[in-house]
């Protein structure tokens, strides 16, 4: 089986036992291509993260650590019948999801989650976009119901759309009004993040409290508070980052 980043490329034959085979072509024209089996932290500090808050996790172990945050959605679909039709009703979601691509390049969920017995696997099947999350951006979480993909919560950019057909992922994205880089940063500085994991490292014995002390996080996070002024400054931004990413099991 293919693999990237650590994690399965689940192939289409096995998608179909999965999940309805119409339910993966209809992903595929709406954008939805490569699905990972997303690999889960089970021991340790990452995988203790708050539930139900996997993007500020993710953030979190940037700031602090490194690597990478990736955005994308988790790929789930519930299949109910009718008692008294015997008709199979079919719906699908997309969840809007954050995972972490450590500085080993292993792209991980550290967010815990209660298994779901009306799906068909307790794996955790994941949509990743091809860029780094921007912090400023985020996506709707999307409906998929008798044929057609619905985003949740498009009230964020006009009231009236809710229950609107998209016929492409990206058309969910919208920009977190007042949620700026700048916000996100102040989080880091103002230590809003230090309780967000309940296990301590397995690597350095420390919470992730004292971890955010240490000289190595605290260089970490100075770097990751410094707003882009473009494009290119981004780029050497994230290839700081990278580098030091490497230096945690020293530091």
């Amino acid at each position: 089986m293919n693999k990237k980043y650590g994690c399965d490329v689940v192939e289409y034959e096995e998608l179909t036992t999965l999940f309805g085979q119409k339910f993966i072509d209809d992903l595929k024209k709406f954008g939805v291509s490569e699905i990972l089996r997303l690999n889960r932290r089970k021991k340790g500090l990452t995988s203790s993260g708050s539930e139900l808050q996997c993007h500020m996790n993710v953030l979190s172990l940037v700031s602090a650590f490194g690597g990478r945050h990736k955005n994308g959605f988790l790929i789930e679909q519930h299949i109910e019948i009718d008692k008294k039709t015997g008709i199979n009703h079919q719906g699908g979601m997309l969840a809007f999801h954050s995972a972490w691509l450590s500085p080993e390049k292993k792209l991980v969920c550290v967010t815990p989650r209660q298994s779901n017995k009306t799906l068909k696997s307790n794996d955790v099947f994941f949509f990743m976009f091809s860029d780094d999350a921007n912090l400023e951006c985020g996506y709707d979480d999307i409906i998929y119901y008798e044929g057609m993909f619905m985003p949740m919560l498009r009230g964020h950019k006009s009231e009236g759309l809710q229950g609107c057909a998209i016929s492409h992922y990206r058309q969910a994205k919208y920009m977190k009004k007042g949620l700026t880089q700048e916000h996100w940063s102040k989080l880091i500085e103002d230590r809003l993040v230090d309780s967000r994991f309940s296990k301590k490292s397995i690597l350095t014995k420390k919470s992730f409290g004292e971890i955010q002390q240490t000289p190595y996080a605290q260089k970490m996070m100075n770097t990751f508070q410094v707003l882009p002024k473009n494009k290119k400054h981004a780029r050497k931004k994230k290839k700081v980052i990278d580098d030091m990413s490497f230096m945690f099991s020293t530091a």
